[in-house]
């Protein structure tokens, strides 16, 4: 069996792992936590005594990381469902990808008109043809659409902020993840 430990002698990566000559199998221990069963100390194993501790902290941060990707996720679901209505009375895409799209046309048209290339903005409205736009017209466009999802984006940062400060999964369970006006 080959193991790397830490200064601590705590496993921290099985590399291969057997019985045949009576070592013990770490292999079979759930996945996070399997190398942080045992020490290895004076050339054995023996129990690791902050192993209830370590299984603590994993899954705790296991139930973090999964609490941080509900709350992007659910960012994301509200930017699908909630298209902003802009100053011409239409509905605009807001999420990530159209928004990325956005400030690349935009981008696009910069470089071509430095380069003297005419190049054609275009833009549509949610569920519409898109439709010639000025510079002037569509980069007030971008704006507004950063105003618009700049308090969810904060609302979601500050949201990780609180799950990373959890030391509990009670206290985890407690934060609400909601995005409604």
């Amino acid at each position: 069996m080959q193991i790397i430990v830490n200064d601590d002698g705590v496993i921290t990566t099985v590399i291969k792992a057997g019985t045949a000559d009576g070592a013990i199998d770490v292999t079979n221990a759930p996945d996070d936590i399997a190398p942080l069963k045992y020490k290895y100390v004076d050339g054995d194993f023996i129990s690791n005594p902050d192993y209830e501790n370590a299984v603590n902290t994993v899954n705790l941060n296991s139930l973090k990381a999964a609490k941080v990707e509900e709350s992007k996720t659910k960012l994301a679901e509200w930017l699908t469902d909630n298209p902003m209505q802009y100053t011409d009375g239409k509905l605009y895409s807001v999420t990530a990808e159209k928004q990325a799209l956005l400030n690349s046309n935009l981008a696009s048209y910069e470089r071509a008109t430095q380069a003297g290339i005419p190049y054609p903005l275009r833009w549509n409205a949610h569920g519409e043809e898109c439709t010639e736009w000025t510079y002037e017209a569509l980069v007030g466009l971008s704006l507004a659409i950063a105003a618009y999802v700049a308090p969810k984006v904060a609302l979601q940062q500050a949201l990780e902020i609180e799950i990373n400060a959890c030391e509990t999964a009670e206290q985890l369970d407690k934060v609400v993840i909601d995005y409604g006006e």
